[in-house]
């Protein structure tokens, strides 16, 4: 279940990107990160996404990845990292730090790897900024900041009281206002029904 956020801001990246990492970042992010995939293994083409028939293996999250779907991309200049504008994107803290701690910065997961290199990653990147999320159903405003590549979340504005991080009443809450819709809805059909009764005669 996920979250419609909003992000403003971007995290500007140090030295700039080269156009091969520019283009692993954009394929990484349209990237559905399933099954076996490596954390190289990226679509190359949309139909790359596409179910081949084997829905357990296409709804089961890639090893090591938090997700199916990274929330962040580079800008075409390959100065900054943004939000790619997906409509919820989900566990997005930890996708950041994914991508930081593996494809750029020095000493990244990936740094001794020869086909990450052929790719043209160069480990060497050192992101700061701040990206400020609001999440429509609760609220929340918060902050995703980044320095030296460190990445932290703190809570600016806390989201609407008691509800769950996905804007949902508690159980018991949630259970005394269902019972309550449905005597409402039940006395409304009832007048409903002793007004057709009466009219038929």
């Amino acid at each position: 279940m996920g979250l419609h956020t909003d992000y403003l801001g971007h995290l500007r990246i140090a030295p700039v990107l080269n156009a091969d990492e520019i283009a692993f970042l954009q394929a990484f992010n349209g990237t559905r990160h399933c099954g076996d995939r490596t954390p190289l293994d990226v679509a190359e083409h949309p139909s790359d996404n596409e179910n081949h028939g084997d829905v357990g293996t296409y709804n089961r999250v890639s090893e090591g990845r938090p997700g199916l779907w990274c929330p962040w991309t580079s800008c075409q200049d390959g100065c900054c990292l943004i939000w790619d504008q997906g409509e919820k994107p989900y566990r997005p803290q930890e996708w950041l730090r994914y991508v930081v701690n593996t494809f750029l910065r020095p000493g990244a997961v990936l740094s001794g790897d020869p086909a990450a290199r052929e790719r043209g990653l160069t480990f060497d990147h050192v992101l700061d900024g701040m990206l400020v999320g609001e999440r429509r159903e609760t609220a929340e405003l918060f902050a995703l900041t980044v320095r030296a590549n460190v990445v932290r979340r703190r809570v600016l504005v806390p989201g609407a009281e008691n509800t769950d991080e996905y804007g949902y009443p508690p159980p018991d809450v949630e259970r005394r206002s269902r019972q309550g819709r449905l005597v409402a809805r039940r006395r409304r059909f009832a007048a409903a029904i002793a007004r057709d009764l009466e009219a038929a005669g």
